[in-house]
């Protein structure tokens, strides 16, 4: 191929360059396409995000008695294990090759997009869970862990922000290399990790042990 054979190689930010895509499909338009929606739908919650940046919460959540603390942050705890979870299921190997399409085929445009908006979906669901969690009314006393644990959906919510401009940068790298004329193997990563840390774990368990003297 050359140069001129790639008439869209950077990830467009609005419906135009979608709709662009979808009717050139240049070379590697499922993953323009995918980057393209990914920045569309992650921008819906811009706000949000630097809410979360800031600590802040518009909500007033429910009182949580002393003898509920650890019952209901146990449920919560769990809660946002189960979000972080399913954003890992979502790019398996096995559903990357149904959106995008084994190799020499073309992608589905219609998964390729749903992908991306139950990524965003589920990284809109871990802002409510740390907004929630924030909302929570505990006693002074019992503050400290509620900050420890709304901290467990900071790296994940982190991450996942992150991914969507990591993505972009890599996808736009690639289609660079191979409109120079470098030949592969060029690598795309589609692979989120969370390491939440046996550190927070550590501090959330003794805590919560401190605390006990007010809850019994």
């Amino acid at each position: 191929m050359t140069i001129d054979d790639y008439p869209v190689r950077q990830v467009p930010r609005d419906e135009s360059g979608r709709l662009e895509i979808l009717a050139l499909r240049p070379p590697l338009w499922e993953y323009l396409l995918f980057g393209n929606a990914l920045y569309l739908a992650r921008a819906a919650h811009e706000a949000r995000w630097r809410d979360h940046q800031l600590g802040y919460s518009l909500k007033v959540g429910p009182v949580i008695k002393a003898d509920q603390i650890p019952t209901v942050l146990s449920e919560r705890l769990s809660h946002v294990g189960a979000i972080a979870s399913n954003i890992a299921t979502i790019l398996t190997d096995t559903a990357q090759e149904r959106a995008f399409g084994k190799p020499g085929e073309p992608g589905d445009p219609v998964l390729i997009e749903h992908m991306a908006d139950r990524l965003i979906g589920l990284y809109a669901l871990l802002l409510d869970w740390a907004e929630e969690t924030r909302a929570l009314r505990v006693p002074d006393w019992a503050d400290r862990l509620k900050e420890i644990l709304t901290a467990y959906a900071a790296q994940p919510i982190e991450r996942t922000h992150d991914f969507v401009d990591e993505f972009i940068e890599n996808i736009e790298r690639v289609i660079a290399k191979l409109a120079a004329g470098q030949e592969g193997p060029h690598h795309i990563i589609m692979q989120i990790t969370f390491e939440i840390g046996d550190e927070l774990s550590h501090q959330y368990d003794k805590e919560l042990e401190r605390i006990r003297r007010y809850i019994n």
